[in-house]
C-alpha cells in the first residue's frame, strides 16, 4: 500500500458529504494549531491535587500545542483534544486539554487530561472494553483499587491523600448514571502530530467517561478509552489495539487562550 500522510488519511476517513461541514471539520476549537501557545490557570489543578486528585502535575508548565485530534463519536457533536504532549504509545505520559463542542462549534465543555495508565488489553478485555453483552465499559461504576494505582506509578503521597482509609476510589458513569448500563461511546481518533499533516494516527475509539467528588465537593473525571489504530504515520502495519486511561480536571473555557 502506498504511504499516504495521516491529514489525507484524516480527509479519507472523515470528511462528511457536505462541503461547508468539510471546512468546519478541518478547524480545530479556540483557533488552536500545532506550535501554538496554550494557557490556563494551573489553580483549579493545584485545589484538585489539594482536595484528593490523581492528576499529575508537571514539574515545568507545558503550554506548546504538539498534536491535535479529532474524536468523533456516536454523540451529539464531538471531542477535540490539543496535546502539550504526546505519549509513544504506553511508554510516556500524554497531555491535552479535551474540548467538547456542540453541533454548531460551541464550546460545551473543557477538561485538562493526564494520562493515569495504559495497557495491551488481552482479547477478552477487548470485548469488556467495547462492552460486549451489555458488560465492562459502559457499567454504572468502575473501582481503581490501592494495588491498581501503585502498579500505575501513582506516588505514595498522592495515593494516600487519595484514598485515605480507603482501599479503592469508585467513580460513577457520567452518562446516565441511573441507568444500569450504557453502551460506551464508539467511533473514529485522527490525531495529526505536525502542521503539515505527514505524521499522526487513525484509530477506532471506544469511550466512557467517569466522575467522582473530590474531598472538596468538586469533580474528577475518569476517562477510559480502548483505540484500535489502524494506521500510524501513514503506515497500516502499525497497528495497535490498547487501553488508556486518562485524570480530567475541568477548566473553565473563559480561562482558556491560545496564542
Amino acid at each position: 500500500m502506498p504511504w499516504i500522510s495521516a491529514l489525507r488519511y484524516a480527509k479519507a476517513h472523515l470528511a462528511p458529504a457536505s462541503g461547508a461541514e468539510a471546512q468546519a471539520d478541518a478547524a480545530a476549537p479556540l483557533g488552536a494549531r500545532i506550535g501554538a501557545l496554550l494557557r490556563y490557570q494551573r489553580a483549579p489543578l493545584i485545589r484538585a491535587r489539594a482536595a484528593g486528585s490523581l492528576f499529575d502535575m508537571p514539574a515545568e508548565e507545558q503550554d506548546v500545542v504538539r498534536a491535535i485530534s479529532h474524536v468523533r463519536l456516536d454523540l451529539s457533536g464531538s471531542l477535540w483534544r490539543l496535546f502539550t504532549q504526546v505519549g509513544n504509545v504506553l511508554d510516556d505520559d500524554d497531555r491535552f486539554l479535551q474540548v467538547l463542542v456542540d453541533r454548531q462549534g460551541g464550546i460545551v465543555e473543557a477538561l485538562t487530561c493526564s494520562r493515569l495508565t495504559g495497557f495491551i488489553p488481552s482479547a477478552s478485555d477487548v470485548a469488556l472494553f467495547r462492552g460486549d453483552g451489555g458488560t465492562g465499559l459502559g457499567a454504572q461504576s468502575y473501582s481503581l483499587w490501592a494495588d491498581q494505582l501503585v502498579s500505575a506509578g501513582v506516588p505514595s503521597d498522592v495515593l494516600s491523600a487519595a484514598l485515605g482509609e480507603r482501599d479503592r476510589l469508585d467513580f460513577l458513569r457520567d452518562v446516565d448514571p441511573q441507568a444500569e448500563f450504557v453502551a460506551p461511546f464508539a467511533g473514529t481518533e485522527v490525531r495529526i502530530d505536525d502542521a503539515d499533516g505527514t505524521r499522526g494516527q487513525y484509530a477506532r475509539v471506544w469511550f466512557m467517561p467517569y466522575v467522582r467528588n473530590l474531598a472538596d465537593g468538586s469533580p474528577e473525571y475518569l476517562l477510559i478509552q480502548m483505540s484500535a489504530v489502524d494506521s500510524r504515520d501513514g503506515d497500516p502495519s502499525r497497528r495497535a489495539v490498547l487501553v488508556e486511561m486518562w485524570i480530567a480536571i475541568p477548566m473553565e473555557k473563559e480561562r482558556i487562550t491560545i496564542e
